[in-house]
């Protein structure tokens, strides 16, 4: 929705799982910029590599003990 207006009335028209999906989707969406991941979503149907790519990478370094690497925590 980048430099598009808030359309409240489409979220109210989401039942209550569909709102969860949305914020998650925007956390995820600030994290990716924070980390200059640019994303380009052309499917519904499909998760873009990049994005796997990112998701996976934090799994595995939370896995293997490592220090998470969160682009909103504080170092």
């Amino acid at each position: 929705m980048s430099d598009k207006p808030f359309d409240y009335a489409a979220l109210d028209a989401m039942t209550e799982y569909e709102q969860h999906r949305y914020e998650n989707g925007r956390e995820l969406a600030w994290e990716c910029r924070q980390a200059r991941l640019i994303i380009r979503w052309t499917r519904r149907d499909a998760v873009p590599r990049a994005l796997r790519d990112f998701i996976t990478s934090r799994a595995l370094r939370r896995r293997a003990g490592l220090p998470r690497t969160d682009p909103y925590r504080a170092r």
